[in-house]
């Protein structure tokens, strides 16, 4: 089986686990696109975007872009990362903090996940679970 196969089958399992474990009360639509980061709208890059629902630009869901041309780790941390957007955004908390604040939690929130998903979904930790989640 070559790596791409691969993973996106570890992908896949990855995506699975995370809608088992949460409940996500608007659907929230993933697109992984064959890139390695994208621009921001503050000009720097980044490894992931998340759009909100804004109707006015024709979004009836909420989206989320995420750059596949890296490593495991960085796929899932990045997915984590913008799930996390996802949530803030639902709960408006995106309204209450600073932008700052934001990206904080995101960041603790994704490796508490990324971390719950190496502990207790992989029942038998190799270096495959430790090279894609970088424990």
């Amino acid at each position: 089986m070559n790596r791409i196969c691969k993973t996106k089958k570890r992908i896949c399992k990855f995506v699975r686990y995370l809608r088992k474990e949460f409940f996500f009360p608007i659907r929230c639509n993933i697109y992984f696109c064959e890139q390695e980061k994208f621009r921001s709208s503050k000009g720097g890059f980044c490894y992931g975007i998340f759009f909100s629902n804004d109707e006015s630009n024709g979004r009836v869901y909420p989206q989320i872009y995420i750059p596949v041309n890296n490593a495991l780790f960085q796929i899932y941390i990045s997915l984590c990362h913008e799930l996390t957007h996802y949530f803030q955004w639902y709960f408006y908390d995106d309204k209450e903090k600073s932008n700052r604040s934001l990206e904080i939690q995101a960041s603790k929130y994704a490796n508490r996940i990324l971390e719950d998903f190496c502990n207790y979904y992989c029942k038998e930790p190799d270096n495959t679970c430790k090279s894609c989640c970088g424990n």
